[in-house]
């Protein structure tokens, strides 16, 4: 349940970095959002997901279509083509090359690009002081996201707090505690470094 939690937060985590919480329509802020946010060098990003009274915290490096992730058990390595997932207790890596559709449930470059397909965005009077908040609601029932809402301080217009709802009722809170942008990150920082992990079990489903 934490890695679904964590596989659908992390593209609506990275879809709220850029928000000028302004008087522009939550479409408009997310047009703005794209434009800037694929213009970065680079993402870095810590923060913790509660899900039913458990907490797990994690990281996650992002450039262009690019990325890398870690949280307790599960890295992940994209570097644009091929996808690495390494389990740490089976010290088992799956590597394949995923769809479009898959990416775009990982990747925020994806999913901010696609968005106009995905989501309605609604601009929300938030419950939390000195803040902004953006409900994101799913077009297709298809999508295993009820609605999302996502909170951004208006000191520095950064994200600060995902509220998630899946439709199976789960419900997960989603705290942020470091993001840096404009980062140089290199590209070997989304390739699995298998010199790094010469025990792995390497399963190929490309």
């Amino acid at each position: 349940m934490m890695n679904k939690t964590l596989r659908i937060f992390l593209p609506l985590l990275l879809l709220a970095l850029a928000f000028p919480a302004n008087a522009l329509t939550a479409a408009q802020i997310l047009d703005k959002s794209s434009a800037s946010l694929l213009k970065s060098k680079g993402i870095t990003a810590v923060y913790s997901i509660i899900t039913n009274g458990r907490k797990t915290t994690g990281n996650i490096s992002a450039k262009g279509k690019k990325f890398y992730i870690s949280t307790s058990g599960v890295r992940t390595w994209y570097d644009g083509d091929t996808q690495w997932n390494y389990n740490t207790a089976s010290e088992e890596v799956t590597v394949s090359r995923p769809t479009a559709a898959e990416v775009a449930t990982l990747s925020p470059y994806s999913l901010i690009s696609s968005y106009k397909t995905l989501y309605n965005p609604k601009a929300l009077t938030s419950k939390l002081p000195g803040t902004y908040a953006i409900q994101l609601n799913p077009k297709s029932d298809r999508n295993s996201v009820k609605t999302a809402i996502v909170y951004i301080r208006t000191t520095d217009f950064l994200p600060c707090r995902l509220d998630l709802t899946l439709r199976d009722g789960s419900k997960s809170t989603v705290v942020i505690t470091s993001l840096k942008t404009n980062q140089s990150l290199a590209d070997a920082v989304f390739k699995f470094p298998k010199a790094k992990y010469p025990k792995a079990d390497i399963i190929d489903l490309r």
